[in-house]
């Protein structure tokens, strides 16, 4: 049987997301980094500035890297991978905070 094309394959479930979206509700406008270890295997690093920018605080999410992606794209952040080629992460802006920080005053 087909999926069904009414679901992505990106949705996450509440309580899979529940995770996520409750380390990302702690501290909803600080830029977020996440990290696939190793490539296809549901393990995604999801890591923060600590509070005072003394190092940083991560989770690991048992899940594709494609659905935390898609996930945090609905919780209201913009993602973009680095200019440089070698890395591979992926990090996260609120983009409300984009926003502000491209308004001129």
């Amino acid at each position: 049987m087909p999926p069904d094309p009414r679901y992505s394959p990106s949705f996450l479930s509440a309580e899979d997301a529940a995770p996520v979206t409750s380390f990302v509700s702690s501290a909803p406008n600080s830029t977020y980094v996440l990290n696939e270890r190793e490539t296809g295997v549901p393990l995604v690093e999801l890591c923060r500035a600590a509070q005072g920018g003394q190092g940083k605080s991560c989770i690991e999410v048992q899940q594709a890297m494609t659905k935390v992606f898609a996930l945090m794209q609905a919780q209201g952040f913009f993602c973009t991978l680095p200019s440089d080629p070698s890395h591979t992460e992926i990090e996260c802006q609120r983009i409300e905070k984009l926003v502000q920080r491209q308004t001129p005053k």
